[in-house]
């Protein structure tokens, strides 16, 4: 993956960490093994965390203070291998690991009574008389909170903890939390008696909180010279990185502060070769040690088990994961999660894989079964009294995917007041898109490469300046943007950034459902993508870990006071989802406040309109009539009149300069009167408008300088004066930043088949003048069938064009005799007719090559002729031809 501009942030000169931008995230866990490469320098290093747009990595041997740009590649598969490693039988586990233990996950549980406990004050009793308790802790309801209580009373006891959970950030909660609930009397944690092992993530950890639990602060607490030393010198480096960070983007190779920077951390590296024994011994001696599972398997900070074990997070841990957390626990082991909220990431679907590293610890220890049969038992507690979320929000909630539980609000929520009045109204709202015939389509046109929705991003746009007008909303803070899909996040992060520009506030936060996940805010903009064009994506399918349900509970219930939904209902519940989800989506129907599109533009405030009809038509013509730079429209289907229409406007802006491009379905992929659409195509090429033909084309759209267009119909399949469906719908967003996403999302990689010319272009160029070229795909071919392209290195107004590379002339031709070819009448011209024609091209080109004269290629026939063989009627179309 490619990244860019990373700020160093802290570490020393042997062991530094980055946080780079990125356009995409990594489908790795954190602590997987990276190797930057950057030039010819190939550095390792190791996956901290990520967040949306942003990466942490800890890179060993680079003392640099800033990396412009690099290659980023993750090994996906490395903790997958230490832990195979570790649960083989033959593996020479540590002797502290007790396998007994750990089976205790598998043992059955008996039943008590026919209800659930309920309570923190019950779940902190019941972790302590259990040698394996489970808490059950739906969004908001205190889980981690009562994880923290459970743990200090162990500690109190004389007791080691160990808590761990999947992620930095997940543990960097759980830790912040122990020591916020520290009381005065306990002297046992003012010196070493919290622990986190590994790096602070979250940047939002309070300094005394951080000081509490690092390793070096505690030893310089302790008076050790070399360790308050360490933690002088990365005070300073820390101010100058922040310093440094304020340099522009251009000096920064060159500035003095880069030397003090390498400076600094090379003295770092001096004393952490000296500090590493005391830090071993800070960690042995701790009560409470926190880190991420992964670190039970990989390094060697573990030397002894613990009295207790903790799992927090358990629902997203996989089974084996747990099964080696649970085998360092002496007395007590306590699963804390949420099996209603997302499931282990598996990219499998193998029985066995999903069997063992698809389900989590609440399922193989019969706990999701007996929930679902509303059966008690003694060593499961739920909390269901939540503290986060509106009361309305927190029904639809609890109705749609915590049956048979019932979600209580807390009084506390419940005396919030009233929300601000916006026209979003209140705290449930919903963008219904049904009947709109809004549209999905496949980053670079590919399967299995997400999706996205133009129009739902727009209409995001809208709403995050709607609920930017709450006065409970200080700028971007307080809104975050979810989608389902990374490309859709790409999308409305882009338009949010428009947003803040405009209102001249910070960003907004945008994830994917996955990175939100133990966060909340206090208005969410959730958007669901899903449309028409393609079939419904898995997030909305039934699947056997439910990943469905659990996806969308997780982000509707990240919202405190204010919920906003984008989506097409019927597509979704069309698809015949699981039943939780098609619950929620009819409940929003009935209860939330529904906005209109044309609502939204009337009270966003921005550089927008919505129009419908002829009027969308007519608009659109006007913005191309208007532009000064560029013009890029893509059309699912085109008819004569819809082009024609708009041809005066398209040939106009290219006179005037302005860069036109068209993405249109194939010649052939249209049917029709191939002659006259020819004849359209030839005044366009001829006017240096570059065509882009594809067998395949989803997206109807238009980006004219700085505006995004988004249309619900083909803008060039019919004249203004012919659009009259009322479902048709169009949506322009002033908006820079979302065009340059899209522009990037709509980049075709290279077909199997298809020439190094090509690659990374969406317009062929030619070598000679710079000029885009036409680009021919599916010419000919049978439906299903991979395309066939004809590509050129050089065009029709230059020398004579040669083949792609590793062709000759002679297959030129006999490429052009598989084209299916049409004569003047409309119809296919005989064989013996067109292999006439070829040798006759064939004898004038040779000729030509000969005698080094101008020719052209004929746009119809695609042969090369003499510039004296173009007819009259037609530059670009030979004398055969006419």
């Amino acid at each position: 993956m490619v990244v860019r501009d990373g700020l160093r942030v802290g570490g020393t000169a042997r062991s530094s960490v980055f946080k780079f931008k990125l356009d995409n995230s990594f489908e790795v866990s954190d602590g997987s093994p990276v190797v930057l490469t950057v030039g010819e320098a190939v550095v390792e290093g190791e996956l901290l965390g990520q967040r949306t747009g942003e990466a942490t990595v800890r890179l060993e041997g680079l003392a640099a203070a800033w990396v412009p740009h690099g290659t980023l590649v993750a090994d996906a598969t490395f903790l997958l291998r230490r832990l195979h490693q570790f649960l083989e039988p033959s593996y020479n586990r540590p002797p502290h690991f007790d396998p007994s233990a750990a089976n205790l996950l598998f043992a059955p549980a008996r039943l008590t009574s026919s209800t659930l406990q309920l309570g923190q004050a019950q779940a902190v009793s019941m972790a302590q008389s259990r040698r394996v308790g489970y808490l059950w802790g739906p969004p908001g309801t205190g889980k981690t909170q009562t994880v923290a209580a459970a743990v200090l009373d162990w500690a109190r006891a004389g007791l080691r903890v160990l808590v761990v959970s999947h992620t930095n950030v997940a543990v960097d909660t759980v830790t912040a939390r122990c020591v916020q609930a520290l009381q005065p009397c306990d002297a046992w944690a003012s010196d070493g008696g919290i622990v986190r092992v590994g790096d602070l993530v979250r940047a939002d950890i309070p300094a005394e909180v951080a000081g509490r639990v690092q390793v070096d602060e505690i030893l310089a607490a302790r008076g050790h010279t070399e360790a308050r030393e360490r933690v002088r010198l990365r005070a300073r480096l820390d101010g100058l990185l922040k310093e440094y960070r304020k340099v522009s983007a251009a000096p920064r190779g060159e500035s003095w502060l880069a030397d003090e920077v390498t400076k600094a951390s090379e003295e770092l590296d001096a004393l952490d070769a000296r500090l590493k024994h005391l830090r071993h011994t800070v960690v042995d001696a701790a009560r409470v040690l926190t880190c991420t599972v992964h670190r039970l398997y990989i390094g060697d900070w573990i030397h002894s088990n613990f009295d207790a074990v903790v799992i927090e997070e358990a629902s997203m841990i996989p089974t084996p994961l747990a099964w080696v957390a649970a085998g360092l626990a002496r007395r007590h082991v306590l699963i804390a999660g949420d099996f209603r909220q997302l499931p282990p990431v598996v990219r499998s679907d193998q029985p066995q894989v999903l069997e063992w590293y698809g389900r989590d610890a609440f399922e193989v220890g019969g706990v999701v079964a007996a929930v679902r049969r509303n059966s008690g038992r003694a060593d499961l507690v739920a909390l269901d009294l939540q503290y986060r979320m509106h009361a309305e929000i927190a029904d639809l909630v609890s109705d749609s995917f915590y049956r048979p539980l019932h979600l209580r609000t807390a009084p506390t929520v419940l005396q919030r007041g009233c929300l601000a009045q916006t026209p979003a109204g209140r705290p449930l709202a919903l963008v219904d898109l049904s009947g709109l015939a809004t549209w999905c389509a496949r980053p670079g046109g590919l399967a299995n490469s997400g999706r996205y929705n133009l129009l739902s991003a727009q209409l995001g746009y809208l709403v995050d300046a709607l609920a930017r007008q709450d006065a409970q909303v200080a700028g971007g803070e307080g809104v975050v943007a979810i989608a389902p899909y990374r490309a859709q996040g790409r999308l409305l992060a882009a338009a949010d950034r428009d947003a803040a520009s405009a209102r001249q506030e910070d960003p907004a936060i945008v994830a994917t459902v996955h990175r939100f996940q133990g966060n909340e805010s206090h208005t969410v903009l959730l958007d669901l993508v899903d449309a028409q064009r393609l079939p419904t994506g898995r997030f909305y399918r039934p699947d056997p870990l439910d990943s469905a349900s659990r996806l969308l509970n997780v982000a509707i219930s990240r919202a405190q006071q204010h919920l906003i939904v984008l989506a097409d209902v019927d597509a979704i519940l069309s698809s015949d989802p699981p039943e939780s989800v098609a619950r929620m989506l009819r409940s929003l129907r009935g209860q939330a406040n529904v906005l209109t599109p044309d609502a939204l533009a009337e009270h966003a405030g921005l550089p927008a309109w919505i129009a419908r009809s002829a009027e969308a038509s007519a608009r659109v013509l006007e913005l191309i009539r208007t532009a000064t730079s560029s013009v890029t429209i893509h059309s699912s289907g085109v008819g004569r009149a819809g082009l024609a229409a708009i041809l005066p406007e398209l040939l106009a802006a290219a006179a005037r300069n302005v860069s036109v491009h068209l993405v249109l379905p194939a010649v052939g992929a249209r049917g029709g009167d191939r002659v006259a659409w020819t004849h359209l195509l030839d005044h366009l090429e001829a006017a240096n408008i570059a065509i882009d033909q594809q067998a395949h084309v989803a997206e109807d759209l238009a980006l004219v300088d700085d505006w995004c267009v988004g249309a619900t119909h083909p803008l060039l399949l019919e004249a203004p004066d012919q659009v009259g469906a009322t479902r048709q719908l169009v949506v322009a967003t002033r908006t820079p930043e979302l065009i340059s996403v899209v522009k990037q999302l709509h980049k075709r990689r290279p077909l199997k088949n298809q020439q190094p010319l090509l690659e990374g272009r969406i317009v062929p160029i030619c070598d000679t003048c710079q000029r885009p070229q036409t680009r021919h795909e599916a010419w000919g071919t049978k439906p299903g069938a991979p395309p066939r392209l004809n590509h050129w290195a050089t065009c029709d107004a230059c020398d004579i064009p040669r083949p792609a590379q590793g062709s000759n002339w002679r297959t030129l031709v006999d490429d052009a005799l598989r084209s299916t070819v049409w004569d003047n009448a409309g119809k296919p011209e005989s064989t013996g007719r067109r292999e006439a024609k070829v040798e006759r091209a064939w004898a004038r080109a040779s000729a030509a090559t000969a005698n080094k004269t101008d020719d052209f290629q004929c746009s119809r026939c695609f042969l090369i002729h003499p510039a004296s063989f173009r007819s009259a009627g037609s530059a670009l179309i030979c004398q055969d031809c006419n």
